[in-house]
């Protein structure tokens, strides 16, 4: 029996009821496993060592030397059939399947917005409202002149709105100042890239928004079929409303950020260092830039059974609760401390995909102005703006907001 294909980079759920986790393919190739496609934990384990070249019979071999029980090679070779059928292997089929997805998306002039009268009103000015009430909420926060970045979250609008509204409210004083909008967004699962651009604008209810195609250039990235990704993202979506609405002439530069590997440094990645080196020719270029990270501190999409809310449905509970909540608490203070490396040794050190998956984004945007030269030490500041937890039916996330200026005297 032939090898299988390698598996191909997808997004993975932490352990399900059941011993299943979902998989999620973070292009939308898969019509499958764009809900999250279940799959058994022994399954999984053993589409783990699909890397194209070890055989069935090989595979049977070394995986029955650390089960229960020897594994049959036809199995695997049932198992190879059921995700290449899926579109989840490195295959002809998955590569079909991608190219007439990627004709698809090509011939769209704009980026569609997807959550239009699904996860927010499709009406203009019903839009505008519902918006201009998120911000108003924090319509008097003080001017920060030196205001650099926001951290924001990355789930559902209607969820979180309360902290979309103050991480935007916080810099609408800079809407004549500002020449572009960096959207740094955690896409949840692994990319071939770690920074993925998009050169279409974005449709939106409330009118197109433009992409900076001269900061595109500066970045130095192709982004080749990673671009689906995109089609199917709605953190960039959420930003970019807000972005319309606060900073309506101001072009954006949309980045969708694969997740961080989890068996190693993040700082001996190059795919990281290429990132930084790429955001630092944007920042340097003519004009004032405004970096959003966009990304929830923890983030695991339905089925997720066996998260419930507490007392007053606003809280995750039981055990997976508390360590949800501790562990959200020192990446808040990673967060404000400034400290990227403290954020990524909590996002990346227990391996939990529902916080390891979301880590790239903050990361990013922490290492980048950790390396900013003009700044004196203690003069870039962070303000943490607020914090929630949300055990929703169909999405169970935590996220913070923050943003991060130098301080000016007035």
């Amino acid at each position: 029996m032939s090898a299988p294909p390698p598996l191909r980079r997808l997004g993975v759920s932490a352990p399900l009821p059941g011993d299943q986790v979902a998989l999620y393919d973070p292009l939308g190739v898969s019509a499958s496993a764009a809900g999250g496609l279940l799959i058994g934990l022994e399954e999984w384990t053993w589409a783990q060592g699909f890397d194209g070249e070890t055989g069935v019979v090989e595979l049977a071999q070394r995986i029955g030397l650390g089960a229960r029980g020897p594994v049959q090679p036809e199995a695997i070779a049932a198992l190879a059939e059921h995700l290449s059928r899926e579109h989840l292997l490195e295959d002809a089929r998955f590569r079909s399947a991608q190219e007439r997805a990627f004709e698809e998306f090509r011939r769209c002039e704009r980026r569609v917005a997807l959550g239009a009268g699904t996860e927010y009103p499709s009406d203009p000015f019903d839009l505008r409202v519902r918006l201009g009430g998120v911000v108003a909420d924090d319509w008097y926060m003080p001017r920060l002149a030196g205001a650099l970045a926001i951290w924001a979250p990355g789930g559902p609008l209607p969820n979180a709105s309360g902290l979309y509204g103050r991480a935007w409210a916080s810099v609408r004083h800079a809407r004549d100042e500002i020449d572009r909008i960096v959207v740094l967004g955690s896409v949840g699962a692994p990319l071939s890239q770690l920074l993925v651009p998009l050169a279409k604008d974005f449709e939106t209810p409330l009118g197109p928004v433009a992409v900076d195609r001269a900061a595109l250039a500066e970045l130095g990235v192709l982004p080749g079929r990673d671009q689906l990704a995109h089609a199917r993202a709605s953190v960039i979506e959420r930003q970019v409303l807000l972005a319309r609405l606060l900073f309506p002439t101001t072009p954006v530069v949309p980045l969708l950020v694969g997740a961080l590997e989890t068996d190693g440094d993040p700082r001996s990645d190059e795919r990281v260092e290429a990132a930084l080196a790429g955001l630092d020719r944007i920042v340097a270029m003519e004009g004032r830039t405004l970096i959003v990270a966009a990304a929830d501190l923890y983030h695991l999409r339905a089925p997720h059974a066996g998260t419930e809310g507490g007392p007053r449905g606003t809280l995750m509970a039981g055990a997976r609760g508390a360590d949800i909540s501790g562990c959200d608490r020192r990446a808040l203070d990673a967060v404000d401390e400034l400290d990227a490396e403290a954020f990524a040794d909590i996002a990346l050190g227990d391996g939990d995909p529902g916080r390891a998956s979301q880590a790239a984004a903050t990361y990013l945007l922490l290492r980048h102005l950790e390396g900013r030269p003009e700044f004196e030490a203690g003069e870039l500041r962070s303000s943490i703006l607020g914090y929630l937890q949300c055990p929703a039916p169909q999405v169970l996330f935590s996220a913070g907001a923050a943003v991060f200026y130098r301080e000016v005297a007035w």
